[in-house]
């Protein structure tokens, strides 16, 4: 039997055996995934999360969080109840990891200058009724949080999506974290109206500002969000 009918009958698998996570359908892959790293993580750090209810079960929505860890992106999609798009660096791409996070709906962002094919690929996948996160500090920060970059602003502006604040909680010190129950956290807000926050951003800029400065300002909005959490 060629690879190609061997992929095609898994793929068929997959999609009919459809594993349940938090009672929402995913492929059986992705919801073993889902399954294995949460449950590590509640075993390794006491994982938590509180305020799940408010994430909406379909629909196009990114999903920002603030950036302490490498931890953060695997334990707030571990932790959302439907299956989402991940923004990833590219040199993450490579070897067992890079087919693990490809399967797992990572996009490659290259972060020098503007990606503007990881750009459409985000907004297309925002645009077919998906969610996708994004870290709006780009690079691991301090538990005091640092300065946003203008991407997730841009990619929620193009898909028109509404935006749904998540703060974590404890991954700046994983080893002060480590088998504690609750030692780190996830804490979902209540999603905030594409709209509202357009308006907000574009409050805050003059009237000849650039579309940038306007992007730059709706991820500023967008952080602000998370941090009152």
């Amino acid at each position: 039997m060629s690879r190609l009918r061997i992929k095609a009958k898994f793929a068929a698998f997959d999609a009919w055996l459809g594993p349940r996570a938090f009672g929402m359908p995913v492929r059986f892959g992705y919801g073993v995934v889902l399954l294995v790293v949460r449950s590590a993580l509640r075993l390794a750090f006491g994982a938590q999360a509180y305020g799940r209810e408010h994430v909406p079960r379909e629909g196009k929505l990114l999903i920002v969080a603030n950036h302490m860890s490498n931890l953060d992106p695997p334990l707030v999609g571990s932790m959302i109840p439907r299956e989402i798009y991940f923004a990833a660096k590219i040199q993450l791409f490579k070897g067992p990891l890079g087919k693990l996070i490809t399967y797992a709906n990572s996009i490659p962002i290259r972060r020098s200058g503007s990606d503007k094919d990881a750009i459409k690929r985000m907004v297309h996948a925002l645009k077919a009724g998906n969610a996708l996160i994004m870290f709006p500090e780009g690079t691991r920060q301090g538990e005091q949080g640092g300065s946003t970059k203008a991407g997730p602003g841009m990619v929620a502006a193009l898909a028109g999506a509404d935006v749904l604040p998540v703060r974590v909680i404890g991954t700046h010190d994983t080893k002060k974290a480590m088998f504690k129950i609750g030692g780190i956290k996830v804490k979902f807000g209540s999603p905030v109206p594409h709209q509202e926050l357009m308006d907000e951003a574009r409050s805050r800029i003059s009237e000849g500002a650039s579309k940038k400065e306007l992007y730059h300002a709706f991820s500023d909005v967008a952080m602000e969000h998370v941090r009152t959490l």
